[in-house]
């Protein structure tokens, strides 16, 4: 099952890796979506013989203790985060970010 409406169905469809790719049309042909509530998720992930494609924070924070949850993944992403340049806000993300750095929890790759 694939959460319906979300980005998790064209990742797999547009893999890279024939084998995902497999997995995403077979998601679409048989219509294996799951409305993305709570609930409808909560009900799914616990019925034998399903297995539910969602974010791995979404299961750890939600149902850590109660299911299986594969390390694996289907493809990584980079995110942006967007703030305007006279934003009240930038200054105060520039020193949480300059203090991140300095840890060294984060290391920017070049892609």
């Amino acid at each position: 099952m694939v959460l319906q409406g979300g980005m998790i169905q064209e990742k797999l469809t547009k893999s890279p890796v024939s084998a995902i790719r497999d997995i995403g049309h077979a998601v679409v042909q048989n219509g294996w979506f799951i409305e993305a509530t709570l609930k409808s998720i909560g009900k799914t992930v616990f019925e034998e013989n399903t297995v539910v494609v969602a974010t791995r924070p979404f299961f750890v924070n939600h149902y850590d203790k109660e299911v299986y949850v594969a390390p694996d993944y289907f493809y990584s992403a980079q995110y942006g985060l967007v703030i305007h340049k006279s934003s009240a806000a930038k200054s105060c993300w520039d020193r949480k970010l300059r203090r991140i750095v300095a840890t060294g929890l984060y290391e920017k790759v070049q892609t």
